[in-house]
């Protein structure tokens, strides 16, 4: 996407019993979505979809409803999901897309993830 970038941020987690650590590291990547363009995403880890500016259309594909965000809204789409974004305001969005830090896994892991996430698929496909 055009007008993207990540950056590591370090914020506080909230305090539970079921909390490891005081600091959990976040990837957070902000993009802007211009007026008319729309945006196909499949995300990678349970992630928070944040609006900065302008009203936003979200598609998930195993969702029978569309959404519409507005400017400060939050929107949490699921590891294997693929989301499809779109604005109808004259202005660009500002969109952001928090997850956690991921440390890099050796490729047989990737692998069978990736196989989980196919069989996962299926079977949401064949439940409708």
């Amino acid at each position: 996407m055009v007008g993207s970038s990540e950056q590591c941020v370090f914020r506080t987690a909230p305090v539970t019993s079921a909390s490891a650590h005081a600091l959990s590291p976040e990837m957070v990547i902000h993009f802007v979505l211009q007026p008319g363009q729309t945006a196909s995403w499949r995300v990678r880890s349970d992630s928070e979809l944040r609006v900065g500016t302008a009203r936003v259309w979200v598609t998930r594909i195993f969702s029978p409803y569309d959404y519409w965000l507005q400017a400060g809204d939050v929107l949490r789409v699921t590891r294997g999901e693929r989301i499809w974004l779109s604005t109808d305001a004259n202005i660009a969005a500002e969109i952001s897309l928090t997850s956690e830090y991921a440390v890099a896994r050796r490729p047989l892991f990737k692998w069978i993830e990736r196989l989980r996430d196919y069989l996962a698929d299926i079977s949401r496909l064949r439940s409708r």
